[in-house]
This record gives structure tokens, C-alpha cells and sequence, in this order.
């Protein structure tokens, strides 16, 4: 069954440690190749999984869905599980939902930030030719 446009609550597993991370999303499939992504690439967010995914590797991750709801339910639903799992068995950073929501906007922030400053570079070399 695809994941595509299922909205819910996930888990990112690493069978080597049983620790693990959670999220939610409105559409799963694309969070999980998000996630992919950025791991892959050594961007992840989230220092301590990344830095999970680095030393075990790929293979040992698991992604799976454990809640499926409606995209206004994700967020309660996450925080639910995110309050009853002991903060040792989670790479979650933020202890709430909302923090974590504001630490997505400040990373977009921040790359746009970036991606503006290299263009504003660009602008000013291309002018001095």
C-alpha cells in the first residue's frame, strides 16, 4: 500500500539501538522521502539522527506508519506519543509538537536566509564583470 497522501503519525526506528524518532506529517510518502533525502545528504535537522544514520548506516532504519488520521489530528496524536515515550528512546529534540514546529519554520528560515545571501553574491560578482 503507498503512503502517498496518507496524513498521520510515523516513526523512524533504528533496530540497532531501539531508539527512534517521531514525527507527523499530511503526507507521509513525501516526509519519509524528505527524510531519506536529507540523511542521505548529511542535512538532516536533526543532529542526533543524523548522526545515528551516519555511524549505523541506512540499513538498520525502519520508517513506519503508526497512526493513521486527519491532518488536523497529526499534531495532537504526536505529542500523545511523544508524552509517553521515555526521552532516552527518542532522537526527538523538542519535548512538544509546537517547539518542533518552530524549529521546521526557523530551518526554512535559515535556507532561505542562505539561498537569498548566495544569490545577492552572485548579483554582485556578475555586476563587477
Amino acid at each position: 500500500m503507498s503512503n502517498k497522501n496518507v496524513s498521520g503519525v510515523y516513526r523512524i526506528f533504528n533496530e540497532e539501538t531501539n531508539m527512534f524518532y517521531i514525527g507527523s506529517s499530511e503526507n507521509i510518502g513525501k516526509r519519509f522521502n524528505d527524510h531519506r533525502r536529507l540523511l542521505r545528504k548529511n542535512k538532516h535537522f536533526n543532529a542526533h539522527l543524523q548522526h545515528a544514520w551516519n555511524k549505523y548506516g541506512e540499513n538498520v532504519f525502519r520508517f513506519r506508519i503508526l497512526i493513521k488520521c486527519s491532518a488536523e489530528q497529526c499534531r495532537k496524536f504526536e505529542q500523545k506519543l511523544l508524552d509517553f515515550y521515555p526521552k532516552g528512546k527518542l532522537y526527538n529534540i523538542a519535548p512538544t509538537v509546537s517547539k518542533y514546529e518552530k524549529l521546521k519554520i526557523d530551518i526554512r528560515f535559515d535556507a532561505f536566509k542562505r539561498m537569498y545571501d548566495r544569490w545577492q553574491v552572485t548579483k554582485k560578482i556578475d555586476r563587477n564583470r
